[in-house]
């Protein structure tokens, strides 16, 4: 997992992490990056999640009826990953690193250790999220509320 993260970081550095769990159950992330740095502006947000109803409905099946709620599944980004990821390999083409790596941990359930143990990094995003102080703060208290205990 640090092999494929560090990868990543490596051609997105300001990369984020979100993460798919639901009550503490779940295992994948999903990875966005871009050429520059992610601002999400969690007012313009919410209005556009109101104004197209189609929209609305599809997050609430998933259990997201707010803006807070889709953006508290932040769970990092590379500038603050890079402590956890120092010594990881960076995976190229020519290498089959990772391939071999997935074989061999097929039957290991080692998830929710990775995530809490890539958790311990997270801070929340105070130049990622723009908005109102409110709805920030708001998403900030779910974030924070949601890091793992040491």
């Amino acid at each position: 997992m640090k092999s494929e993260l560090a990868t990543f970081f490596d051609v997105f550095p300001k990369g984020t992490i979100w993460s798919n769990d639901q009550d503490g159950e779940g295992y994948d992330i999903v990875l966005l990056g871009q050429a520059d740095g992610l601002k999400i502006d969690v007012d313009e947000l919410q209005a556009r999640m109101h104004r197209d109803r189609n929209v609305m409905q599809s997050l609430e099946e998933v259990g997201f009826r707010t803006v807070v709620s889709l953006l508290g599944t932040y769970a990092g980004q590379g500038p603050d990953l890079g402590p956890w990821l120092k010594d990881s390999e960076i995976n190229l083409d020519r290498n089959l690193r990772l391939q071999y790596l997935a074989g061999m941990g097929l039957n290991l359930d080692q998830a929710g250790f990775i995530y809490d143990d890539m958790q311990n990094y997270r801070r929340f995003p105070d130049e990622l999220f723009v908005g109102s102080e409110q709805r920030k703060q708001m998403l900030r208290l779910v974030i924070e509320r949601s890091k793992p205990r040491k």
